[in-house]
């Protein structure tokens, strides 16, 4: 009896949880493509679509951590931009290896992230107003500095940013391997250390954490840094896959990665979520994307779809927070 009613509540957590519902949708967009479309379970394609959601991923990895702190950052293409034109510059015009320019595109990442997380927590400015100004300020920046012109990168094959934008291992992207390590490692640090613990506490109940003798402000800092540094690593696999730098490498991408994130679960008010659901809301919306590609379905309605999309993740929280309401009042 009561390993029936054990048995019982683990399948009504999983069934509540947000996980649960895109593993569900993920499944039949699944079947339902491959029913439509017989190259949709090609290696070919499914390689494709790995590839296609490495850099979503990398920047809704980072936008998890800063709606986890109760944050937003809306500068993420300014970062994309202006990393990968940092990286084109320092490779082409500079004539530093690879390995300088990977580094400088990622902590042109962490210093915009943390020009951000200065004014929005040091300064106590809406961090929407914050990131819009720099949003703003970064995109002419890089459209500055590329001249509105692609920036192309000498990389042979066999080389280090060759390897990142076309090697595999494993017979698994490299752009897949390095996602797959990003998530790892925040899934790690969120449900393992101190530090993750934290990031739950500061975005849940500010006013109790700094109770507590938590730094919210720190954490809420670093959570710009972090994110800036996502960003920046996600430029470098946009700039290894295009062999060029320029200031148009974000564009897309900041509702893309705002979508996969509220669909995975996290809350928009900070305290709830994690890292692997907003993995599978990725490649929902990767998935959602290729198929209809390959359905040749217009990319305007693809548009539809994915805010659709949003606005349907949006109720569900709406939703499950009143269910959760309910249930705690009882």
């Amino acid at each position: 009896m009561v390993g029936a009613k054990a048995r019982r509540q683990i399948w009504v957590s999983i069934r509540d949880s947000s996980a649960f519902g895109v593993f569900t949708a993920l499944l039949i967009l699944f079947v339902l493509f491959s029913i439509l479309h017989p190259s949709f379970l090609t290696p070919r394609n499914l390689w494709n679509l790995a590839i296609s959601i490495s850099t979503l991923g990398l920047t809704a990895a980072g936008v998890t951590l800063i709606l986890l702190v109760g944050m937003l950052d809306v500068s993420t293409e300014a970062i994309l931009a202006t990393s990968s034109v940092v990286l084109a510059f320092l490779m082409t015009t500079m004539g530093q290896p690879a390995v300088v320019a990977i580094i400088g595109a990622i902590a042109t990442g962490c210093g915009i992230g943390a020009i951000n997380g200065l004014i929005s927590v040091r300064f106590k400015i809406n961090p929407i107003i914050t990131t819009l100004a720099t949003l703003a300020i970064f995109t002419g920046v890089a459209q500055f500095a590329s001249g509105m012109k692609q920036i192309p990168i000498d990389a042979p094959k066999g080389s280090l940013l060759w390897t990142f934008g076309f090697g595999s291992l494993f017979g698994i992207p490299v752009q897949v391997l390095v996602v797959l390590f990003v998530y790892i490692l925040l899934w790690f640090v969120l449900q393992y250390t101190r530090f993750g613990r934290n990031v739950y506490a500061v975005g849940g109940n500010p006013q109790s954490a700094n109770l507590l003798g938590l730094s919210v402000a720190k954490y809420r800092f670093l959570a710009f840094v972090i994110m800036g540094a996502a960003a920046g690593t996600a430029s470098v696999l946009i700039s290894a896959r295009a062999l060029n730098g320029w200031a148009g490498a974000g564009q897309g991408y900041l509702f893309g990665a705002i979508t996969a994130v509220v669909l995975g679960g996290t809350s928009l008010a900070g305290g709830r979520g994690g890292a692997w659901q907003t993995l599978l809301a990725v490649l929902l919306l990767g998935t959602l994307t290729n198929g209809l590609n390959l359905l040749q379905v217009h990319p305007y309605w693809q548009g539809v779809a994915s805010g659709v999309l949003l606005l349907l993740a949006m109720a569900a929280e709406l939703l499950r927070n009143r269910y959760m309401r309910l249930r705690t009042e009882e």
